[in-house]
């Protein structure tokens, strides 16, 4: 008879409780079944082992198409259905098919620990309101940054949207502005204080600045503008009269027509500056007692030689008068009607 492998050979002994087992019968190749022991077999199990089993229920050992068995496949239903009467006999196991909720609180860090192509460090980020420290972006696909603050220096400009040309005052080509010449009015320029003038006294090219009365005057190389009268058809300039006392000092700058009226004998000089060219006239008036003389300083000289001193006779008579005028030449007064 050929070989067979034990599992396959017939059943030849039935065991009984305290029976043993034996485990190949020599040149039979027979096997022996357990089958409905009660009890412990001997060279099978011990007796512990066999309260063992006793102490499991039908939810642990058996289902309901196959009795004999420990775990069939429907016992492997009922242990993944936490719901049913297996809940106990699954607690503390993790299933594939549950949430992450059925593990306890886990922190970020601890997250990340077993995570393997994670980026950063840091707290798990959220979609709403999350609070980024210094992340590195990368090139995001869109965004929009109106309320962004702060400089970016490192930026490069892409494509700048510019406007239509200006026209009028102020015009443009492309981002470049131009305002045209003789665009500017005096009603577009600002205010400018009372008495002022608009220049540049620096003596270099620079910007105008608003310029007051005396600060002109100095750049026109004009001592006062007073001195400067408006002439009518006949032509005349305003007259200062004054009394001599015992000497009198004539301020060109201020008149240029003077009525001395002679109280005592005087002497006359000059202040101001002797313009090239320019007339002046003097009248000598006697009064009170008469008789009284009037010299000149050396600032007047004759007309006729103006190297000699200028002098002149004076009516004596009460009352009389004298006329005499002079012209401005290299800072002296040449007098006439010596």
């Amino acid at each position: 008879m050929a070989d067979k492998k034990i599992s396959a050979q017939t059943p030849v002994v039935d065991l009984a409780e305290n029976d043993a087992m034996p485990i190949v019968r020599a040149g039979t190749n027979a096997k022996g079944v357990v089958k409905n022991a009660t009890a412990s077999i001997n060279g099978l199990m011990l007796a512990t082992d066999k309260a063992k089993l006793d102490g499991l229920d039908a939810d642990d050992i058996s289902d309901a198409a196959t009795t004999n068995k420990f775990v069939t496949a429907g016992d492997l239903t009922t242990l993944s259905n936490t719901s049913g009467t297996n809940t106990g006999d699954v607690a503390n196991t993790a299933l594939t098919t549950g949430t992450l909720a059925q593990f306890a609180s886990t922190t970020s860090l601890q997250l990340i620990g077993v995570m393997s192509d994670e980026t950063g460090t840091g707290a798990l980020v959220f979609a709403n309101s999350p609070v980024l420290v210094a992340p590195a972006l990368g090139t995001p696909a869109s965004g929009v940054l109106t309320n962004c603050t702060g400089t970016a220096s490192g930026l490069t400009a892409g494509n700048v949207t510019t406007n239509a040309n200006l026209t009028g005052n102020v015009t443009s080509i492309g981002n470049t502005t131009t305002i045209p010449s003789s665009t500017v009015t005096n009603a577009m320029k600002a205010n400018m204080a009372a008495n002022t003038f608009s220049g540049n006294n620096t003596g270099s090219p620079a910007a105008p600045i608003d310029l007051t009365k005396a600060q002109m005057l100095t750049a026109l190389n004009v001592a006062d503008v007073d001195v400067i009268t408006a002439y009518s058809a006949v032509h005349y300039t305003a007259q200062q009269t004054a009394t001599s006392g015992a000497s009198y000092s004539w301020n060109l700058d201020t008149h240029q027509e003077l009525e001395l009226e002679l109280d005592q004998n005087t002497t006359i000089s000059v202040t101001g500056t002797i313009r090239e060219g320019a007339y002046y006239g003097l009248t000598i008036v006697q009064t009170g007692a008469g008789s009284f003389t009037a010299g000149f300083s050396a600032s007047f000289k004759k007309s006729s030689d103006s190297a000699v001193a200028y002098t002149t006779t004076i009516p004596t008579a009460t009352g009389s008068a004298k006329h005499v005028a002079f012209r401005g030449w290299n800072s002296v007064l040449l007098g006439s009607n010596e």
